[in-house]
């Protein structure tokens, strides 16, 4: 078989009732607080998709599928700043044209046919997506991990960092750069004249003030990296878009014997690590712990809150790979039939089948926070909560 196909679509949203009608509430105690404004003038979002593919297939054993889809919205919905006259914050409008494409991959076949009762069937899958905003049509300002302006994918994570380089050292600092090293976690910290990083616990640095050039530093500690106005350094420090996402199942039978396994994973892509900032901020991450340390690479609790800014900005330091690979299900199982187990035609019952199901057994990553697949595909965000259960479950299936 070797079939080509193409398909269109279109689609749309229509805007709630609060977005078009300016909306009012009452805060309990009798006064009225005003909400959106409305927007008599707000149209509905059209997106339209397109979808070619190609299906091949080779004397029923082996058949694979390759899909593009492409997708475009228009008038997609965004708050902005409503005029202040009116006394309301924000209006709903819809100027803004997103989308992407996605490429799209399956192949399947019996890999081993063996008269003696073995089969083994396998199917992969992987995909690759591209996303854009070809136009947001307001003023770019940051969202979360997210900053949202013209030509920016959603995908992408903006945010602070810490300086890691010398050269990201205000200009100021240009010709005080011996009083300052760098550490062995990779920070540039200030160290001041003869000494090292390692000198904190010997020479009694820690907790003490250095000026360099007429800022005040703490001593040892990591760096916010500004601009030489003084500002904020802000800019792209990751993105959740994966290079490659894919899965891999296994079906083996043997005679009465079953046994399943199923993998996912992906290539690439970023996942923001808030689980560690959150508990190098609380001082709880295992980082924190000095027991055991040489005096030299002892710290104490306010640089691990230093490091993490504590929990105020996102940090381009917690910004880490996605790249994993999970064995997401396995089952293993046994069939008895009653030609063989005459007990069990003698109870009432044809067949048995004992069956132990796993999920969510491991996952292989160089990742260090709770869960790497956390968050969804355009903002990769690894919260402070529990990553997934592993589960076994045994079934026990009798038929009559």
């Amino acid at each position: 078989m070797f079939k080509l196909r193409y398909s269109y679509g279109v689609t749309g949203l229509n805007p709630g009732f609060s977005n078009q009608y300016e909306s009012m509430s009452s805060d309990g105690t009798g006064a009225i607080r005003r909400g959106s404004l409305g927007n008599v003038n707000i149209s509905p979002t059209f997106t339209k998709e397109e979808e070619l593919g190609l299906d091949v297939a080779y004397k029923s054993r082996i058949s694979g599928t390759l899909t593009m889809v492409r997708n475009a919205s228009r008038d997609v919905f965004v708050n902005i700043p409503a005029p202040a006259v009116t006394g309301y914050q924000t209006q709903v409008t819809n100027p803004a044209h997103i989308g992407g494409r996605i490429l799209e991959a399956t192949l399947q076949g019996a890999i081993l046919t063996n008269p003696k009762g073995l089969r083994w069937d396998v199917l992969f899958t992987a995909d690759k997506a591209w996303l854009y905003t070809k136009r947001f049509g307001r003023t770019c300002f940051d969202d979360g991990l997210q900053y949202k302006c013209d030509t920016t994918p959603i995908s992408e994570m903006w945010g602070n960092m810490i300086i890691e380089n010398p050269s990201q050292l205000p200009a100021i600092h240009r010709n005080s750069l011996n009083q300052f090293a760098i550490n062995d976690d990779g920070y540039v910290v200030p160290v001041g004249v003869g000494n090292t990083w390692r000198d904190g616990v010997a020479r009694n640095l820690w907790g003490t003030t250095l000026n360099i050039d007429g800022v005040n530093y703490r001593w040892g500690h990591p760096i916010p990296r500004r601009t030489d106005d003084g500002v904020l350094w802000y800019g792209r420090i990751g993105d959740s878009n994966p290079g490659l996402r894919f899965g891999w199942q296994n079906n083996f039978r043997y005679r009465d014997f079953r046994l399943f396994i199923q993998t996912t994973g992906q290539f690439g892509g970023s996942v923001y690590a808030n689980s560690n900032q959150t508990y190098y901020a609380s001082g709880d991450h295992p980082d924190v712990v000095q027991a055991g340390k040489p005096d030299e690479l002892k710290k104490p609790v306010s640089y691990y809150n230093a490091v993490s800014n504590n929990n105020n900005l996102y940090l381009k330091r917690f910004v880490e790979s996605g790249t994993h690979l999970t064995i997401a299900e396995f089952l293993f199982g046994y069939s008895l039939d009653s030609k063989k187990w005459r007990i069990l035609e003698r109870s009432g019952f044809s067949r048995m089948n004992i069956d132990l199901i796993g999920r969510n057994m491991r996952t292989f990553t160089g990742y260090t926070g709770l869960n790497v697949m956390a968050g969804s595909p355009t903002v990769r965000f690894d919260d402070a909560t529990y990553p997934m259960t592993r589960t076994l479950t045994g079934v026990v299936t009798l038929t009559f």
